[in-house]
């Protein structure tokens, strides 16, 4: 037994490690994180229909698209503009630049904020906090993920986010996304805009669950090699939930819509 832990702990010792998550200077104050918390933040989502209009962007500018509406058009522009060659995948600087010529706070989550004591453990970031992170989903690939609220997105998929998660998926960077817009405290408006405070539903966590539901029945497709009657029920059954898909982004958008009169 003895060898053997003495082998593994070898083995561990010289297998080459990823350092880059970056460390901060724990001279400098951490982020106050409790100042970016989104109250109001709505990701922007998509249907399968869509799917054709936003392909190619590459799953950096997914997330920006997620975390802003901007047009893909628009994007693809700007990053031709500034040099930035998406096909090929876009870094962390780049996708910071981009949020922050837009009016978005965006701040690289160091150690330091994250674990500012030596000792004391705290839990520095919650459900409210946006999160822009660059994660391994292959040896060597990297792959941007939008994290709120316990969903996970990823190139327009949705999945509900766990701490399993990040260890099948490692975090290697972790960028804190804030605007203003989203801390407005909707509950506090005049009585002639609480009507604002009734749409906000649990429609993302609605479309999570539909688009999980969708997956399902195709891996039971891909899986089962069903008979074509059984094969035409499912299809009949996915073409449905696309269309309630359909059906819940556009609440989504009127929930936004209002949302953004209200703060006018």
């Amino acid at each position: 037994m003895g060898a053997r832990l003495l082998l593994l702990f070898l083995v561990m010792s010289t297998s080459p490690r990823i350092n880059s998550f970056l460390v901060g200077n724990y001279e400098q104050d951490p982020i106050n994180f409790q100042k970016y918390e989104a109250s109001t933040f709505r990701p922007y989502l998509i249907t399968k229909r869509e799917t054709p209009i936003f392909s190619g962007m590459g799953c950096g500018l997914a997330a920006i698209f997620t975390l802003t509406g901007l047009s893909p058009t628009y994007l693809i522009k700007k990053c031709i503009k500034n040099g930035i060659d998406f096909f090929k995948g876009t870094s962390a600087e780049e996708l910071i630049s981009l949020l922050r010529d837009e009016g978005y706070t965006a701040l690289p989550i160091t150690l330091r904020d994250v674990c500012p004591r030596k000792r004391y453990i705290e839990e520095k970031i919650n459900d409210k906090h946006v999160l822009l992170t660059a994660q391994w989903v292959a040896r060597s690939e990297l792959s941007w993920f939008v994290v709120w609220d316990n969903i996970e997105i990823h190139t327009f998929g949705l999945r509900a986010a766990c701490r399993r998660g990040f260890v099948n998926n490692p975090i290697d960077q972790c960028i804190l996304v804030h605007h203003p817009s989203w801390s407005v405290d909707l509950p506090s408006l005049p009585e002639d805009c609480l009507t604002a405070a009734a749409f906000r539903t649990d429609i993302p966590g609605r479309f999570v669950a539909l688009s999980e539901r969708i997956t399902r029945l195709r891996m039971k497709m891909l899986e089962l090699a069903p008979p074509p009657s059984e094969k035409d029920k499912l299809e009949s059954e996915i073409s449905r939930l696309d269309e309630e898909l359909i059906s819940i982004r556009k609440d989504y958008e009127g929930e936004m819509a209002l949302e953004r009169l209200v703060k006018k």
